[in-house]
């Protein structure tokens, strides 16, 4: 005894392989069923495949999920302390189904340098990213900048936070004549300077 069979969809998300046949008896056969992600609506899916036969019917129910695509980031920020850090790194990953470009920008000079400051990333892939800044370029207390990582998925954003200790002690000034002054004074804290000139 032989049964013939006929699978039936009313997706598009989904690719059905040997669709309708003929089964002898005690027979088996392989049926894969695909999802194409690229026609998956976002969010929960859910439908049925029908398979009916001359000896009676049967329903599949099929559920797939499919996330937003989202550029991810490690982190929200980045703290280099009140120490002599000056590198610090996070990472980036692009949870989507297709490639993604992105770029990165910086708002303030103090952070000298970021690698991998733009490129793309293939679907599901991480890059990590190292972030430098330049202690000298800062005044002395809190300073804060802002990482923006943008990409056509979206854009996401990081605080970048530094403190830079110290104080500058003025003295009184010595040896003044018509031409020259001597400015005495003195640094306390945990920064470098550059000795600067002036005239009049």
């Amino acid at each position: 005894v032989s049964l013939n069979y006929q699978i039936t969809k009313t997706v598009d998300w989904l690719t059905i392989n040997n669709v309708e046949g003929t089964l002898q008896a005690g027979a088996t056969k392989q049926i894969i069923i695909t999802v194409d992600v690229d026609k998956l609506p976002i969010g929960d899916n859910s439908t049925l495949i029908n398979i009916s036969s001359e000896y009676g019917n049967k329903q599949l129910t099929v559920k797939a999920n499919k996330l937003a695509p989202e550029l991810m980031v490690s982190t929200t920020s980045l703290d280099f302390g009140n120490g002599s850090t000056s590198s610090l790194s996070f990472t980036i990953t692009n949870n989507s189904y297709s490639v993604v470009d992105y770029a990165i920008t910086k708002t303030a000079n103090w952070i000298s340098s970021i690698s991998n400051m733009e490129g793309s990333l293939l679907p599901n892939a991480t890059r990590n990213i190292v972030v430098t800044i330049n202690r000298n370029e800062m005044p002395l207390g809190n300073s804060d900048a802002i990482i923006l990582v943008t990409s056509n998925i979206g854009n996401k954003q990081i605080d970048v936070i530094c403190t830079i200790n110290g104080s500058i002690i003025t003295n009184a000034a010595t040896d003044v004549d018509h031409t020259s002054v001597v400015l005495n004074g003195k640094l306390e804290g945990d920064f470098s300077y550059s000795e600067k000139g002036f005239y009049f």
